[in-house]
């Protein structure tokens, strides 16, 4: 760090360039002496002795049925893609002047089992992102 400093200074750059390398470098040599501690450290030392209690328990988690989680859905397609505005709900349509090949859709809130029925592999999709 105190080179790229110097270098700093060399370059004629301002004295706020210069002292960020003097910070790092200062930094740097707390920790080697011990003066200076990450946050690690501060965390480990102001819990030592001190159990923190991750609520484990003997009883099994009841998951959730797969597909009957809810979500909105961000569905981006080809331009000559109508199929998405007719099997979907749309909550926003959204086109935008730069990519005139393509527009992109919000769906309202539905199940993933749903989704994913209606979606099918629709070939003119180009991405997909689930919206909360």
């Amino acid at each position: 760090y105190l080179s790229n400093a110097l270098k700093t200074i060399e370059n004629g750059m301002s004295v706020d360039f210069v002292s960020i390398d003097l910070r790092s470098a200062w930094e740097t040599l707390g920790e080697i002496t011990g003066e200076t501690v990450g946050e690690d450290i501060i965390d480990e030392a102001k819990h030592l002795h001190t159990n923190i209690p991750i609520l484990w328990s003997d009883e099994p988690v009841k998951l959730a049925e797969r597909g009957r989680h809810k979500s909105k859905f961000f569905i981006r397609v080809d331009r000559d893609c109508d199929t998405i505005k007719n099997e979907f709900v749309i909550e926003q349509l959204v086109t935008l002047p730069d990519y005139p090949d393509e527009y992109a859709v919000v769906t309202v809130e539905m199940t993933f089992a749903d989704f994913y029925e209606k979606i099918g592999d629709k070939e003119h999709v180009r991405s997909i992102v689930q919206v909360k």
